[in-house]
């Protein structure tokens, strides 16, 4: 058995260096159902990972409950309309304003795939300033988008399961 050990980190450094994430993800759709479990989980992983520095960006509605179960994160209110949808451009601009320090984003975890969800998608790969993890409903999302929506500039991971990897190979055409 190979063992592993993490890289040393400089005894100078602080959160800053360590690299950061923000987690775009939780929900409530419109049946009532919550999701806000992945996101919360993927925040705590990346944390538990080495990163440095983690934001959780939620509908605001939800936001207090996700930083309850991942506490070492800290939180971006995600706009949302008088039903409760996540209100795009508004959505854009929080995340901009307050993740533009962070090196990498994560979208997708309990994210839903509506349309307000596509298009805070389509925006945010349409950019080549930093790494996008697509994962769950982000890469659902995209699945749904038309070739036409999407111009994707952003260094892009994957995580397919094998049911989100169907999901695209059909949107794309590939058997």
């Amino acid at each position: 058995m190979t063992s592993f050990s993490f890289p040393t980190r400089d005894e100078n450094g602080h959160k800053g260096t360590f690299g950061s994430v923000c987690v775009i993800g939780g929900q409530r759709s419109e049946d009532g159902a919550v999701m806000l479990g992945a996101p919360a989980l993927a925040a705590n992983a990346a944390m538990r990972s080495g990163c440095g520095k983690v934001m959780l960006a939620m509908p605001q509605p939800l936001l207090q409950t996700g930083l309850s179960m991942a506490p070492t994160a800290t939180g971006i209110e995600l706009p949302v309309d008088e039903v409760g949808r996540l209100i795009p451009s508004a959505a854009i601009e929080a995340i901009d304003t307050h993740a533009a320090s962070c090196r990498c984003l994560v979208i997708g975890p309990g994210f839903g795939c509506d349309w307000p969800q596509q298009q805070i998608l389509a925006t945010l790969l349409s950019r080549e300033n930093r790494p996008i993890i697509l994962d769950a409903d982000g890469l659902n999302s995209f699945a749904q988008l038309e070739s036409g929506q999407l111009e994707l500039k952003a260094p892009t991971i994957m995580t397919p399961h094998v049911g989100e990897f169907t999901r695209l190979a059909n949107a794309t055409g590939v058997s």
